[in-house]
């Protein structure tokens, strides 16, 4: 009685080590599968199995089938026949997601199917462009892009409009050709425009980067004073440029070469030369004109030092990415070149400021790095291994999120609540898994900003 209850045992115990790797069959051939994988790709999906043991002798093949619905099995599969691991399945259709099953085939006995793996391919699209540097100019307003790890086939378009939404906006396709620059002409000064730009490979566009705008506007050269009729001015600053990066804003600018004005009014005349004491940064989130209604940043200089042109400010101070800035220029001048305070003849201290600059408008973000290519899962006992490609990115780690139940999309996983590791290496082991669930998985590389997430993988545990 006792050995009888031993043998029964050894029996029950064999059946479930089959039927927990996707092994086991009722036609005669018997498949322990150590590991079925699948690699995600643009169009195409790779798929790879090993077997643990291979009792069966014989002529032996394998089928592959597979759907875009999960549960796939041999009566409702697509059936690939006698194909061989790694099989590269291709002509499909990026964003849908593929499920896949194997079984082995021994002398025209076909066995049951392996556990299921799937996921989504994903087309390789460029990053969209960041860092973009808009110039405001005398009727034209010029935009400069970061070509940096670009392929010399990429292209560049160019989207502008007069609102900052952008739903009206006008294309210039591949506007920068083989140049890191575009010259928008044609203007009205005065007027503030808004730009994106996209880069477009072969197989698609980017998403749009961080919108920028400009406000053209001609050099206001100094002006002169004239009893009752105006303040004295000097020269606005010009050739103003504006280039975001991660919470912070840098901008530059220029001076006329006739920065100070002749003054005529004896009483407001200073008794010595003026010279530029400081510049005036004007910021606020919204467009403005009034200087008295927004923030300001004075940027002293040295009167008694040469001063270089042109001038460069990082504004870094409480900035949030994603959030637009818009910026405007005054230059000040209340000493003269050894630094003593400008008066009058009677002792009144004097100070002049110019009207204020052109408008400039960007919006602070992190770099990313590119989504990660080359996502793989592979399957084994209450585990799944999962690797991806190194990216090309410095200094990237990878952030690796889960899930039992499916996503909506895969950017649906990118959340606290689901990450579950973050590595610097490009592969990783999720082990203690139950078998007969679905696990879900994307991978993101992080820098300073995170990557958009890599194609979705599903591997089924049985």
């Amino acid at each position: 009685m006792v050995r009888h209850l031993q043998l029964l045992f050894i029996f029950a115990f064999s059946l479930l080590l089959l039927t927990g790797c996707g092994g086991g069959s009722t036609s005669g051939s018997t498949t322990s599968w150590a590991s079925v994988g699948v690699t995600s790709g643009s169009r195409q999906v790779t798929v790879n199995w090993s077997k643990l043991t291979a009792k069966a002798t014989g002529t032996t093949t394998y089928n592959l089938y597979w759907s875009t619905s999960p549960g796939v099995t041999k009566s409702n599969g697509n059936k690939l026949a006698a194909v061989t691991s790694p099989y590269i399945h291709t002509g499909l259709t990026n964003d849908a997601m593929y499920y896949y099953v194997v079984t082995e085939v021994v002398d025209n006995k076909e066995g049951s199917e392996s556990l299921e793996v799937a996921t989504m391919p994903k087309a390789v699209v460029p990053l969209a462009p960041i860092g973009l540097t808009v110039a405001p100019q005398n009727g034209a307003v010029q935009i400069k892009i970061d070509r940096t790890g670009a392929a010399t086939t990429t292209k560049f378009n160019l989207y502008w409009s007069k609102s900052a939404d952008m739903k009206s906006s006008t294309k210039i396709s591949n506007a920068f050709g083989s140049l890191s620059t575009f010259q928008h002409t044609a203007l009205t000064n005065g007027s503030t425009l808004y730009y994106g730009v996209t880069a477009e490979g072969p197989e698609g566009e980017s998403a749009m980067s961080k919108i920028v705008a400009a406000m053209p506007l001609a050099d206001i050269s100094a002006t002169n004073y004239q009893v009752d009729v105006s303040p004295a001015r000097i020269a606005a600053p010009n050739a103003v440029t504006a280039v975001a990066g991660n919470q912070l804003t840098t901008l530059g600018w220029n001076m006329p070469s006739s920065q100070f004005p002749t003054v005529f009014d004896p009483s407001a005349t200073p008794t010595m030369t003026p010279v530029i004491s400081a510049y005036t940064v004007y910021w606020a989130t919204v467009p403005f004109t009034n200087l008295e209604t927004v923030n300001k940043i004075t940027v002293p200089v040295s009167p008694t030092a040469k001063v270089k042109l042109p001038m460069s400010y990082t504004h870094n101070t409480g900035l949030v990415n994603g959030t637009a800035y818009y910026y405007r220029i005054t230059a000040v001048a209340d000493a003269d070149a050894n630094g003593n305070r400008l008066k009058t003849a009677d002792g009144k201290s004097l100070t002049f400021e110019s009207q204020a600059s052109s408008l400039v408008m960007v919006v602070p973000e992190a770099k990313a790095p590119a989504a990660l290519t080359g996502f793989s899962a592979t399957s084994g006992t209450q585990k799944i291994t999962l690797g991806w490609t190194k990216s090309s990115t410095a200094n990237t780690t990878y952030n690796v999120y889960y899930s039992s139940s499916a996503p909506t999309t895969p950017e649906d996983l990118v959340s606290p609540a689901h990450l579950i590791t973050t590595t610097s290496a490009v592969t990783y082991t999720h082990s203690g898994l139950q078998n007969g669930t679905s696990n879900y998985y994307v991978v993101t590389a992080k820098a300073e900003g995170e990557s958009a997430p890599s194609a979705l993988i599903v591997v089924k545990l049985w």
